[in-house]
């Protein structure tokens, strides 16, 4: 159990409201159709970047975008721009590169409230989340998983935590020109491989059923941590000093 110093680290992550997402019947999924939800520095100046190739591996590929970019204007300059990652074209105005692949590519580019999301979500084929912002949690990862949706994300900092069991890439693994030819050629496999799809699909599942990620076992893991705390506190003031 990780640590500081001689205190132990209890991390609760929130909970997923699980049963929004087993509704009968399920939406129909769209084969060719991926997700991006986040905001724009999660990723989408990459997806934006990378169009041409996006459509080349399959012209039918539309990309659901999810985000409340429009907020934003302009992007924030990083303060990384060494990063490949966000040095690539973060200070432009990325509605004004993404026009020319508006409905060819990218599609129904707003922002959505929660139920749209989750509709969303079950509707699509994967999601995509090429992003290296260190995240301390990505609740977007888990409600895939609870959707049964495949999830292609960088494998760094809080995602592998929320996703240990799905698609993930490192770029600190492979570098910038690496992580990009294996985000499309596992995005190429996941669009036209059902059986790859299928394991992904499955272990989004298991992985939401073994984490027990309803809000209901969340309110059990506090409880027992408080009565956790409350036990040693007792133990404590009995010892003499």
């Amino acid at each position: 159990r990780p640590q500081i110093g001689t205190l132990p680290i209890v991390q609760i992550e929130p909970g997923i409201e699980t049963h929004r997402f087993l509704t009968e019947p399920p939406p129909l999924r769209s084969p060719y159709q991926a997700l991006y939800c986040a905001t724009p520095t999660r990723g989408l100046v990459h997806l934006v970047n990378w169009a041409e190739d996006l459509m080349a591996i399959d012209a039918r590929l539309r990309i659901v975008v999810s985000s409340g970019w429009e907020i934003y204007g302009h992007e924030k300059t990083s303060s990384r721009l060494d990063d490949p990652f966000w040095g690539s074209g973060m200070t432009q105005n990325v509605t004004e590169r993404l026009a020319p692949y508006r409905e060819r590519l990218f599609c129904d580019v707003r922002a959505r409230p929660y139920p749209e999301l989750i509709t969303a979500l079950r509707q699509s084929h994967v999601l995509l989340q090429p992003s290296t912002f260190r995240e301390t949690w990505c609740a977007t990862v888990r409600y895939a998983q609870a959707a049964g949706t495949p999830v292609l994300a960088t494998g760094m900092t809080a995602v592998l935590e929320a996703a240990p069991t799905q698609m993930l890439l490192s770029s600190d693994v492979v570098g910038w020109d690496g992580y990009k030819s294996a985000f499309l050629a596992m995005l190429d496999r996941t669009l036209h491989d059902l059986v790859w799809w299928q394991e992904f699909h499955q272990r989004g599942l298991r992985a939401m059923h073994q984490h027990r990620s309803t809000w209901e076992a969340k309110v059990q893991q506090w409880v027992t941590l408080i009565r956790h705390v409350q036990s040693v506190k007792r133990h404590e003031r009995e010892i003499p000093s």
